[in-house]
């Protein structure tokens, strides 16, 4: 062996090994090993991560200084808390998230408390530290966690933002929009909309219509049409179904591989019954267990997580997340079977402080924009 075939740069490490190192790390460890040179960079650049837990985004705000809070990413498959340098004011909220991305609300200070300007609507990757502005809605948006919900990856052309108005009004934009689009789809349907979600291009809509009488709610399907600058809700069909009458103002909807579940509280805030709606029966399915899969469950959003062998353990739990308080057992077991181990216990709440918090997915897609603008 001559001295110069002896050495060598790190960059000619061969790929397809750099790829399969890549998929057995976590993605705060992916960031540092496609940092030791720039061909790693672009040879790493859409893998994904180990991560099959999702991780937690918070923000606290001192209550005796209502003014900005701190904002942290926590990681459960290390138990590693993450402090982002990014502040979020006083105020704000956390709605739907995906793609490692979080739709949020924020208050602006500048504007009467009556006007439908003073919410700003913003997209945030906590991951890459960037940011997506939305327009300044005309009227009011209602700002319930599952009343504001998003389509797809806010750096592509196919994302939609669903908002839900002061009556039964939908409301949509896009990112790089200048104003959003009012509808009247709903008018006629029903009293209350309890839960948005997006399936494969179409939007479903869950609301309450006591007047058409019985312990039913009501559920609208939407084919979404982009016609150059609009977006049109043509009407699919309209479902009903009974559930009991304590459970319908609690129920939520939520997407998973490409079917529509549908979830309310079975006796408490602990347990719960999930079904898949079955379209073509048009009756609800309910799931005897949750098989190789766990169901996140916070003030907002709903989320339903395949797991691989690495977490096979936590396959059929559920986890609760209600101001930072973690309760985690098995799907319709009696609630003080908790399961073992408990993947977010670790994480506590500071005295004196008050949290908004959501469930986060790390991105597929690690962008140029990726800094190290987080601590431990």
């Amino acid at each position: 062996m001559n001295h110069e075939s002896a050495i060598k740069s790190w960059s000619d490490f061969p790929v397809d090994i750099q790829s399969v190192i890549m998929e057995h790390l976590y993605f705060d460890d992916q960031i540092r090993f496609r940092a030791v040179c720039k061909s790693w960079q672009c040879n790493t650049y859409a893998i994904k991560s180990a991560d099959q837990l999702p991780w937690l985004f918070t923000y606290d705000y001192n209550q005796d200084d209502k003014v900005s809070g701190f904002c942290y990413l926590y990681n459960p498959s290390k138990k590693t808390k993450y402090e982002i340098k990014k502040k979020l004011p006083f105020g704000s909220r956390f709605h739907d998230s995906k793609y490692g991305w979080i739709l949020i609300s924020k208050v602006n200070k500048n504007v009467h408390c009556y006007s439908a300007h003073r919410l700003l609507f913003v997209f945030y990757n906590p991951f890459t530290d960037e940011t997506i502005k939305l327009p300044v809605p005309e009227r009011p948006l209602d700002i319930h966690d599952s009343w504001l919900i998003f389509s797809g990856n806010p750096t592509s052309k196919e994302c939609v933002i669903f908002g839900h108005g002061i009556s039964m009004e939908l409301y949509t934009c896009r990112p790089g929009d200048t104003r959003w689009t009012r509808h009247y789809c709903l008018e006629y349907f029903g009293r209350d909309i309890l839960s948005l979600a997006c399936v494969d291009g179409v939007l479903y809509c869950a609301y309450s219509a006591s007047r058409f009488g019985g312990e039913k709610i009501w559920l609208s399907s939407f084919k979404i049409i982009a016609k150059q600058q609009k977006i049109v809700f043509d009407p699919i069909d309209v479902l009903s179904f009974a559930i009991p009458s304590r459970a319908i103002y609690r129920c939520k909807l939520i997407e998973s591989d490409g079917n529509l579940l549908l979830t309310y509280p079975e006796d408490d805030d602990d347990s719960c019954v999930v079904f898949r709606v079955d379209f073509s029966e048009k009756k609800l399915v309910e799931f005897g267990n949750l098989e190789k899969k766990m169901l996140c469950k916070g003030s907002g959003k709903y989320t339903l997580v395949p797991l691989m062998e690495a977490a096979i353990e936590l396959a059929n739990t559920v986890h609760h997340n209600c101001f930072i308080k973690f309760d985690s057992h098995f799907y319709k077991a009696p609630k003080t079977h908790f399961c073992t181990p408990q993947p977010y216990d670790w994480i506590k709440k500071p005295e004196k402080s008050e949290y908004e918090s959501n469930w986060i997915q790390p991105p597929l897609h690690v962008t140029r924009f990726q800094k190290n603008h987080y601590s431990c």
